[in-house]
């Protein structure tokens, strides 16, 4: 999760994807959170491609944010990473969501499915 601090499961939530100070990498199994957070600094300036393929890099299966553009959903779900979005308030809420299935899947690579319009 992208996050405005290094305050673990008690940090904010960034806005976006790209542009946040730290990324929270958080472990989830069978609806349960196995191990502490790891907190992973992002460098300032550091591109959205780059970022995505640090927390793959780290086995992040699932992305959860507030919100993030087409162009950074498409980067993410192209990892095959999954996509949440909705997420508000700290880490810790965002799992909380995450777990309880209120989050939005956006992890569909083509999710017009012929119905959009350009």
């Amino acid at each position: 999760m992208p996050a405005i601090n290094n305050a673990g499961m008690d940090a904010g939530l960034h806005d976006g994807f790209t542009g946040c100070k730290f990324a929270i990498v958080v472990n989830v199994d069978n609806d349960r959170i196995k191990k502490d957070f790891e907190a992973v600094p992002v460098d300032e300036g550091t591109d959205t491609g780059r970022l995505v393929f640090t927390l793959k890099g780290k086995g992040v299966e699932a992305v959860i944010v507030k919100s993030l553009t087409e162009r950074e959903r498409q980067m993410i779900a192209g990892t095959g990473m999954q996509v949440h979005v909705g997420a508000v308030g700290t880490v810790w809420d965002a799992v909380r969501s995450y777990i309880d299935g209120r989050l939005e899947d956006r992890s569909d690579l083509n999710p017009c499915e012929g119905h959009c319009h350009g």
